[in-house]
């Protein structure tokens, strides 16, 4: 989180913490790092927000999210962390880092705990048939990397007076399909359905994605007792 609150810092205008330093202590790290000005997360007022006051945070993050959109990717299509390693991401996976991916095909795979293609019809033969086929349709898209926050909750942004002064938690961030970051902010805000409904005015949408991809499950997809039963074939 800290390489990429200074890489962030470094290439956008982003209002994110300087870090000062780091400590270990007893196996653990620590950042010490500056306060953002604010007293609010934007979860906490924007019921109290008025339309206009809503599109106008809307309209601060479609401009943060496109500053990092236009920062160059690495040349090698690996989705990887701001240092070209592991991810920190829980929809992937809740044991810890995972990756780096050599390409979207490669996470898409871990995505489906291992599971090939042409296995994916057994694993739904109790479902209907055309999810196993949206399944291999999602996958097979292409999106371009972009650098991505990956957690972009209402949690995650501080407001002050109506201006967005603040976005923290950076730890999930790194090179990402372009889609993934709609995917993660639709599957981080499951219960708000007014903000879910408001997120294509600042991200771009892939609604075909994101419905294939609402069937997979916190960390592993939900079909999983269905994909260890496919070890017989």
């Amino acid at each position: 989180e800290v390489a990429s609150l200074r890489f962030v810092r470094a290439h956008t205008s982003i209002p994110v913490p300087r870090v000062f330093g780091t400590i270990n202590f007893w196996g653990k790290s620590y950042a010490f790092m500056q306060r953002l000005p604010g007293n609010d997360i934007l979860q906490a007022r924007w019921s109290r927000f008025t339309d206009a006051e809503k599109l106008n945070i809307h309209t601060q993050l479609r401009g943060f999210v496109e500053e990092l959109r236009a920062i160059p990717p690495p040349q090698s299509p690996a989705i990887c962390s701001v240092l070209r390693g592991p991810v920190r991401d829980y929809r992937l996976c809740t044991d810890g880092p995972h990756g780096p991916y050599a390409d979207e095909a490669e996470m898409n795979f871990q995505l489906r705990l291992g599971v090939p293609f042409d296995n994916i019809r057994r694993a739904f033969c109790n479902g209907p048939p055309q999810r196993a086929e949206d399944i291999i349709e999602s996958h097979s898209r292409r999106h371009p990397l972009v650098y991505t926050h990956s957690d972009l909750a209402q949690h995650n942004i501080i407001v002050d007076n109506g201006k967005v002064t603040g976005i923290v938690d950076w730890e999930c961030s790194g090179w990402y399909p372009s889609h993934w970051e709609y995917l993660k902010a639709l599957f981080t805000e499951p219960c708000d359905i007014e903000w879910r409904m408001g997120i294509h005015n600042f991200l771009t949408p892939f609604q075909f994605e994101a419905n294939v991809d609402a069937g997979f499950g916190w960390g592993s997809p939900k079909w999983k007792c269905d994909v260890v039963r496919l070890s017989a074939f």
